[in-house]
């Protein structure tokens, strides 16, 4: 059995901060994206790739390039909503992970594809299974 210790780790400070301000910047405008040279203080020994790179392995941010900044929107990311859960639980994914375009769509604003029916046949299949059941015999079972 898989614990949980076995997909997630705690949220390290640096990463928790940078979200912190994502949320804090989504607050503030409807587009939520924050120049990735904000997501680091001055005084802080780390690069931007040791902060960014690791949010947006995990889904956690997205880079903002499929909108309408661009080819410019790589100097932009704005928190996803698993960014926006994990940061509330204090814990990551462990692995690396990356939004589905379904995902990357919602997040856009537009709808997801509506499910796919099945075939008739198939339908027609289901119907003749569930007209061959016999409820006495399900009922004489339960007895």
């Amino acid at each position: 059995m898989e614990t949980v210790s076995a997909k997630f780790i705690e949220m390290i400070p640096r990463h928790r901060r940078a979200l912190e301000m994502l949320v804090a910047q989504k607050k503030r405008d409807s587009f939520g994206g924050i120049g990735v040279g904000a997501l680091r203080d001055e005084d802080e020994p780390f690069t931007l790739e040791e902060i960014v790179q690791p949010l947006w392995e995990r889904g956690l941010v997205e880079d903002l390039t499929q909108t309408e900044l661009g080819s410019g929107g790589k100097y932009f990311v704005r928190i996803t909503r698993l960014g926006e859960v994990c940061l509330g639980l204090g814990y990551m994914l462990r692995e690396r992970r990356k939004a589905t375009q379904d995902e990357l769509q919602q997040l856009a604003g537009a709808q997801p594809a509506p499910p796919q029916l099945p075939a008739m046949d198939s339908v027609a299949e289901i119907a003749k299974r569930l007209g061959a059941f016999d409820a006495n015999e399900e009922q004489e079972a339960i007895a």
